[in-house]
């Protein structure tokens, strides 16, 4: 079975001559609509016409505009400055029949009748806008296939003109002059400088629907694992089935139910834009516990010092987060990000913060800040703190990008008692090289701003598209922290304790083939810079031994008609680990005698293994099997192996007894089936 999913998209101008300065316009409405509605029409080529401007003779320009559902209706506003010279003002209707949807039932003939209009109001604004509808067009005795394409279907072969422009206008309906308007709102929509366009809507988008049965691994018990394994059941599978390797660049497993509600407004006045938007993330956790947090509420201005709208003209961008700027941070892979809402967890309000970005041709750079209220506990009163930011980046070329940005962030004062009068100040620089070709630079979804605007409408689930042919990206980034906490040598004395990580993500495109590789490197101190440190706010002492985290995955997939996916990942993962010769390990129930390892994967999964053993690399593969249809539905099933020789239990030492940590299974064979629905 093979699902069609075909784009088209209506672009109407009159003149090839400006086919070139047309070329740059970007048309950003979303959709799909079979490709023979246009193809008989306007004698466009079959199969998909994707950013590019086609022409003939006697029709008219098509680029692909996409719809979505059976009665859209896009209005796209259109900046060109080559629009005085090519297309006087006026109205230009263009009216396409799709002979398939031609239907003769209860003695009428119906059709699939598509309306699109371009109205220029002056030399530098214009607007697109079209429609999709049933329409009756007569008797089914009386009308036949060509009648109907006689009857709708006017070219640019015009009946009537409007300031010199083609007009294809239906039977009794007239075509609105722009010249016949009163000359005060003539004024208005020739003024750029006074030209308003508002957009936007308020509704749920980025919905993620999960209908999972697991069970993480058939090899155990209840009981017999940390966290505990139920068995088989329907529901989000525990840490331990999310393997090391996965959802590198999000920090949500993929298992999740959950939506935003977004409501969105945008506005353009002139060389103004003004976005608002409150995203409220719905997290579906349980019938009687749903879960609302803020996702990014942002209000953003931008001012175009260039008159043209391009994706390298010059412009000065401001983006301030009302209550959670978590989606402004440092780093640039999601897992080694750095800076966000965590820095200040102990806050009890709102972090907001305010970006303030200049791009201009193949660089930018910007400047941002945080602030937080925490409390005091030398004074038993809250405070305000701040952090902030600043970034750069620069194309070479098209394909090599360098980034860098860093910060710095007072959190506030130290928890500890003979040091509690000083700041611990976390300060830190990344920075990345990127070096591609025919693949596009991504970035986290949990970096992105939401905009629920159907004239900008943000596919954040797009299907992987196969253009064929060679693609590739590598990429490089290294991150170093410091942060002031207590120096445990020195009585009331403080030290910067430094956290390194970094990583290296290659991605291979081959026709129908990709393949990847991640290399990553974190220390203690960066795994736990948030914490921060073990002891809390303080330095590792000197006796302890630490050794850092590194993993290794390589992965491959192969995609059969954009409906069936097969793909196999492997990797090896070496945790992080703390060791204290007192069989301690800071902040633990459960006393041990000789040397103590406590294996420390993320912030809070820490696994503390038997009296004096050491921790070793644990391997894991995963094959993924994945069935798309319908456009946004998927039928996944995820085949899981793991040996990991660090997994530990507590067991009673008899009736009565002490807890004591015991070596549980390290053998783990788990399974996902998932259906699953993103949009």
């Amino acid at each position: 079975m093979k699902l069609l999913s075909i784009i088209i998209v209506i672009f109407v101008l009159p003149l090839s001559a400006i086919a070139d300065s047309l070329s740059g316009v970007v048309l950003p409405c979303e959709g799909e609509v079979p490709a023979k509605k246009f193809e008989r029409a306007l004698g466009t080529p079959p199969g998909i016409v994707k950013g590019k401007l086609e022409t003939d003779a006697t029709h008219i320009f098509v680029n692909s505009f996409p719809v979505e559902n059976d009665h859209p209706i896009c209005s796209i506003p259109i900046v060109n400055k080559e629009f005085s010279a090519a297309l006087p003002q006026g109205q230009y209707i263009l009216r396409v029949v799709d002979k398939e949807y031609i239907a003769k039932q209860n003695g009428n003939a119906t059709a699939e009748l598509t309306t699109a209009i371009v109205k220029v109001y002056s030399k530098k604004v214009a607007t697109l806008s079209f429609e999709v509808r049933r329409m009756t067009i007569g008797k089914a005795s009386d009308v036949g296939v060509r009648d109907i394409e006689d009857k709708i279907l006017l070219t640019s072969e015009p009946k009537d003109k409007v300031n010199n422009g083609p007009v294809a206008e239906e039977p009794h309906e007239e075509v609105p002059n722009v010249e016949n308007k009163p000359s005060a709102e003539i004024e208005e929509i020739q003024s750029i400088e006074t030209k308003l366009i508002e957009s936007g809507q308020s509704n749920f988008m980025d919905v993620r629907l999960n209908f999972t049965l697991t069970n993480e691994n058939v090899f155990v018990k209840p009981g017999e694992t940390i966290p505990s394994v139920p068995g088989w059941r329907f529901g989000r599978p525990n840490q331990l089935g999310v393997l090391f390797f996965d959802n590198y660049d999000t920090r949500f497993s993929g298992y999740e139910t959950l939506s935003h509600a977004v409501m969105y407004k945008r506005v353009e006045e002139g060389r103004y834009d003004f976005e608002g938007a409150l995203v409220i993330r719905v997290n579906d956790l349980a019938q009687d516990n749903i879960q609302l947090s803020d996702a990014g509420s942002y209000l953003r201005f931008v001012y175009w010092i260039d008159k043209e709208r391009q994706a390298n003209s010059r412009r000065l961008s401001v983006v301030a987060f009302p209550t959670s700027s978590d989606r402004m941070r440092l780093g640039y892979s999601y897992r080694l990000s750095w800076g966000g809402s965590p820095t200040y967890n102990r806050s009890q309000t709102a972090v907001p913060g305010l970006k303030i970005q200049y791009n201009a041709g193949n660089y930018y750079a910007y400047v941002g800040g945080k602030s937080a209220v925490v409390l005091d506990r030398a004074t038993a009163e809250e405070e305000s703190v701040l952090g902030f930011l600043a970034g750069a980046g620069i194309d070479f070329n098209d394909n090599v990008r360098f980034e860098v940005n860093g910060g710095i962030f007072d959190r506030g004062a130290n928890e500890l008692q003979d040091v509690i009068t000083e700041r611990v100040i976390l300060s830190g620089a990344s920075a990345q090289l990127v070096v591609r070709d025919g693949m596009p630079i991504g970035s986290s979804i949990d970096f992105t701003l939401y905009r629920n605007d159907p004239l900008r409408v943000q596919r954040l689930f797009r299907q992987t598209e196969y253009p064929g042919g060679l693609s590739w990206l590598v990429s490089a980034e290294a991150t170093a922290l410091a942060q002031t906490l207590k120096d445990p040598q020195v009585t009331g004395g403080t030290t910067n304790q430094i956290a390194t990580a970094g990583d290296i993500n290659a991605r291979v495109k081959i026709n129908r083939t990709r393949l990847r590789l991640d290399l990553q490197y974190r220390d203690l101190a960066y795994i736990l810079h948030t914490t921060p440190s073990l002891p809390t706010f303080s330095d590792f002492p000197s006796q302890y031994e630490q050794t850092p985290n590194f993993f290794a995955a390589v992965g491959a997939d192969h995609n059969w008609n954009d409906f069936f996916t097969l793909g196999l990942v492997a990797g090896i993962d070496m945790p992080a680990t703390l060791k204290t010769p007192t069989g301690v390990i800071p902040g633990d129930t459960v006393n041990g005698s000789g040397t103590s390892t406590a294996v420390i994967r993320n912030e809070g999964d820490i696994t503390i293994l038997p009296a004096n053993e050491s921790a070793v690399p644990q391997f894991a593969t995963k094959m993924t099997a994945r069935l798309d249809f319908a456009k946004y539905f998927s039928a996944i099933a995820d085949i899981y192996y793991a040996f990991d020789g660090n997994q530990t239990r507590l067991e009673r030492t008899g009736p009565g007894g002490l807890f004591e940590r015991r070596f549980g299974e390290f053998n783990q064979l788990g399974f996902n089936f998932t259906l699953q629905a993103r949009f």
